[in-house]
């Protein structure tokens, strides 16, 4: 990770691993070139400064998450404010822009993503799992946030009951479904069955059926939707026949468990199933796969059908962090014990310095990167876009339909921009007892200070965070999720003394 010369070594007291830069295959791409920078076979660089220390041949942003954007963005509003017309509504990462132009990165505010609205609910937001962090034993911030993303898995990760509550209304889906269709089998696949889902997710099921194959697929949907109809299963239920995958997309009445039903689609079985085999090969993936997928979620950038990453295509990225990650592929680096280190170094690899002009990523075997070009996964027109490679099938991109990268990709450099300078902060509190919150934090360089400035702001008026919290500055609870959480929770309390009875 980058740092600057002056920042000295407070600054470099929570930041390490083998730095990133952004990769390039191709001269006559508009991407900033680093003459001088040493290119191994992996495509990373590096190259010393001033003191003969190895540092990310990335150049110096000037984009939103720095002071020099700031002061660009402090410069238009002046200008806006000037203007006697009305100003138009600010519009989010994006959006068309009136006199149809659109917005460049250094353009869009300050905001780590997200509109005024989506602001105001993040202020409303809690980091319930840090009540059981034992921040107190804990002598560095990275060590904080590890131990926070190790208590985040815990309390985001479904409990038994959850978990079986949504295995009974699959049963009365399949129910339902296999009394048409005598040869049907209802099976879940996706984040069902890794348990990968966040307490509101979506239950992803999928009907294997040969007669259904000798019937027109949309015919057979909606006799699908209006069966479940018929057995008052379902609210705000549709028929999306048009989509790549045709689905029936409901939510059922019990729990309000939104529910998605494809048919003879049996690659997400092997897909789950590919997944499962990963995670317990390496359980470190599930806590950051789970802390990526809610910073999206809670911008509206999880959804593939709205452009955003799909929870498939977060596994491969973060698998694909690890097994390019120089240090861990060394053996110099447990993921085991370096949750936060990761986590803040997946936010800047895919947020400010990773190619996506010309760099496609593969989780096959050992994992490499490859030159988009060469693979057929440019996209025409839109050179910008993410390419993976399916790790089940070789001539698919798993995220093509991501056409919303570029506000995918701001919202992870924003949020890298804020944990960062939470750290920051959290050294100085850590290294001065008298200082309080940060209050003395002399900024490092100009980077430091835009990172101080945005940490601050999104930390106003979210006084139901833990104090201690550094994930609770990119993400949180919101009062509905942990309402609904407790009210499964009371359920369960309930059939329990039922049975004691």
């Amino acid at each position: 990770m980058a740092t600057s010369a002056t920042a000295g070594n407070q600054s470099n007291s929570f930041i390490s691993g083998q730095d990133y830069i952004g990769f390039d295959f191709d001269d006559d791409d508009g991407e900033e070139q680093t003459p001088h920078g040493a290119v191994d076979e992996r495509g990373v660089g590096r190259r010393k400064d001033v003191n003969g220390r190895h540092t990310s041949t990335a150049g110096p942003s000037n984009g939103p998450g720095t002071l020099a954007g700031a002061q660009r963005n402090g410069a238009s509003r002046d200008r806006v404010r000037g203007d006697r017309r009305r100003s138009p509504p600010a519009l989010g990462p994006g959006r068309i822009q009136p006199q149809s132009r659109r917005r460049t990165f250094e353009e869009m505010a300050m905001d780590d993503g997200l509109t005024k609205r989506e602001r105001m609910r993040s202020m409303a937001r809690a980091t319930p799992w840090a009540l059981d962090v034992d921040w107190d034993s804990c002598w560095h911030p990275t060590e904080m946030l590890h131990r926070e993303l190790e208590a985040f898995e815990r309390w985001i990760s479904p409990t038994s009951w959850e978990h079986d509550c949504r295995a009974m209304v699959i049963q009365l889906i399949r129910n339902a479904i296999c009394s048409q269709w005598r040869d049907a089998e209802v099976l879940s696949f996706g984040s069902h069955d890794t348990r990968l889902y966040m307490p509101e997710g979506d239950i992803d099921l999928v009907v294997i059926s040969r007669s259904m194959e000798n019937e027109h697929r949309t015919r057979t949907l909606n006799k699908i939707a209006a069966l479940l109809r018929r057995a008052n299963l379902v609210v705000d239920l549709a028929v999306i026949s048009k989509a790549k995958v045709p689905i029936v997309k409901f939510t059922c009445v019990h729990a309000k468990y939104k529910v998605d039903i494809s048919i003879n689609q049996s690659n997400g079985l092997a897909a789950a199933k590919w997944v499962s085999a990963w995670l317990r090969k390496q359980p470190s993936l599930r806590p950051l796969i789970l802390a990526v997928k809610l910073l999206l979620n809670q911008r509206g950038m999880s959804e593939v059908f709205n452009g955003g990453l799909g929870s498939y295509s977060v596994i491969c990225l973060v698998i694909s962090h690890l097994q390019m990650h120089p240090k861990v592929q060394r053996g110099e680096l447990d993921p085991a014990k370096n949750l936060g280190v990761l986590l803040l170094e997946f936010l800047e690899l895919y947020g400010k310095t990773f190619n996506y002009h010309t760099v496609g990523i593969s989780v096959r075997g050992q994992g490499h990167y490859f030159e988009k070009k060469r693979h057929a996964f440019v996209s025409t027109g839109k050179p910008y876009m993410l390419a993976i490679e399916d790790p089940l099938d070789a001539s698919n991109d798993i995220s093509r339909g991501t056409f919303q990268i570029q506000a995918v990709r701001l919202a992870m450099k924003g949020a890298f921009d804020i944990l960062s300078g939470a750290l920051c902060q959290r050294a100085n509190v850590m290294s001065d007892p008298n200082a309080q919150d940060g209050a003395q934090h002399a900024p490092f360089d100009e980077d430091d200070e835009a990172r101080a400035a945005l940490m601050q702001n999104a930390a106003v008026g979210a006084p139901v965070s833990h104090s201690h919290s550094l994930l609770g500055n990119i993400f949180g609870i919101s009062h509905e999720t942990t309402r609904a959480r407790e009210k499964v929770s009371g359920d369960e309390e309930a059939h329990r003394n039922r049975k004691c009875d």
